[in-house]
């Protein structure tokens, strides 16, 4: 800010004062705070350009450096957020191993199912051929119904 200060006492002068503020977040667990970094010229009443030019270089500086100080919080938490996200991805895998494990699990459970039924129908087999061979025996008895 550019102001001309006309005191009584003194012949008229220009003065060239400027500030500069930025607002730069900073991040907490709880809440966002805000660091005020201002940039004041060292002497009071500089009146050549280059002077000037200087602080206000300095001053970009330091709005260049909040810039980036933002970006590195930006970019720390996109950080933290693929870490939870390759977290997890990990325990979708785990779940899915597990998965795979009870599917086997249930694949050899219904191979001894089927087994069973296989013995259950040797047993049915072989109850109706002893049948068959008790009621061959009482109806032909002692080889008389051989060819």
């Amino acid at each position: 800010m550019w102001r001309n200060i006309v005191e009584s006492d003194r012949p008229q002068m220009t003065m060239c004062s400027m500030r500069f503020t930025c607002w730069t977040p900073k991040a907490t667990n709880t809440h966002s705070d805000y660091v005020i970094i201002i940039a004041f010229p060292l002497q009071q009443g500089l009146r050549n350009r280059a002077s000037m030019l200087r602080y206000m270089y300095i001053a970009c500086l330091v709005l260049v450096i909040g810039f980036i100080h933002s970006l590195v919080l930006v970019i720390g938490f996109i950080h933290c957020l693929l870490l939870v996200i390759g977290f997890i991805h990990c325990l979708v895998l785990v779940i899915g191993f597990i998965h795979c494990l009870v599917l086997v699990i249930g694949f050899i459970h219904c191979l001894v199912l089927v087994m069973g039924f296989i013995h259950c129908l040797m047993l049915v087999i072989g109850f109706i051929h002893r049948l068959v061979l008790v009621i061959g025996f009482i109806h032909c008895p002692a080889g008389e119904c051989r060819n």
